[in-house]
């Protein structure tokens, strides 16, 4: 594992823009990351069959909320995974 100073905003940033890439960018736990990724690319393709227009406005505003919870998640942990990076990095 690459003990490199990670800058922990560039994480969060990554994890909210391309989730799962701020993981990958700090080493820490990149296989997760990695699936993250490839999930979420291939829950963009499935945007294109629903039909957004056939859904109540409640049906809507619950995709809108979890869907922006779990990218304030993401970028919340990834921000946490670099710090606890660096703090295994001065360790060593």
């Amino acid at each position: 594992m690459n003990m490199k100073k990670k800058v922990p905003a560039r994480a969060a940033a990554l994890n909210i823009i391309f989730p799962g890439i701020g993981y990958v960018y700090t080493g820490e736990r990149v296989l997760f990351g990695w699936l993250v990724f490839i999930s979420d690319v291939l829950g963009w393709f499935t945007v294109d069959i629903i039909d957004f227009g056939s859904l109540s406005r409640l049906q809507l505003a619950i995709i809108f909320v979890s869907a922006t919870l779990w990218y304030v998640a993401l970028g919340i942990d990834g921000y946490r995974t670099a710090v606890e990076h660096n703090q295994k990095a001065a360790m060593k």
